[in-house]
């Protein structure tokens, strides 16, 4: 799960390129404006803003995960 979580946060946090980005949203939006497609461009918009927000999330449940794992997964001898 931490894996998962990493990874997660590694795409949120990635550039333009990178699919799915908070980056690649506000592209995506800017593309839409320059059409003249308004609607979409704030759709697009919020979801970057939505999927920020999931980052600042995803902190708190990475360290929620170590101590999990800190005070459950042991090596048994």
């Amino acid at each position: 799960m931490i894996e998962r979580r990493d990874k997660l946060a590694q795409r949120i946090s990635g550039g333009a390129d990178v699919k799915g980005s908070v980056a690649w949203l506000k592209a995506r939006a800017a593309k839409q404006k320059a059409k003249g497609h308004e609607k979409a461009a704030a759709r697009l918009e919020k979801r970057a803003e939505r999927r920020s927000e999931r980052l600042k999330q995803l902190g708190t449940v990475k360290t929620k995960l170590e101590t999990f794992k800190s005070e459950h997964c042991q090596v048994v001898k």
